[in-house]
């Protein structure tokens, strides 16, 4: 996968989150907690992903 498709998909991804939340009827207060949030979250994710990879 290109790195250019990889970075739309990961935009649409973006929108769909934000659009779910909006669903959910998150508060400003709570979308401004997950931009620090989901960035740590992800990170911890693709760290649990490789270390299954090194390990294997």
């Amino acid at each position: 996968m290109d790195a250019m498709k990889s970075y739309r998909n990961a935009e649409r991804l973006a929108k769909e989150i934000i659009e779910m939340c909006t669903e959910k009827g998150i508060t400003l207060k709570e979308l401004q907690m997950l931009k620090t949030a989901l960035p740590i979250a992800i990170d911890q994710k693709v760290e649990e992903y490789l270390s299954r990879e090194r390990l294997s």
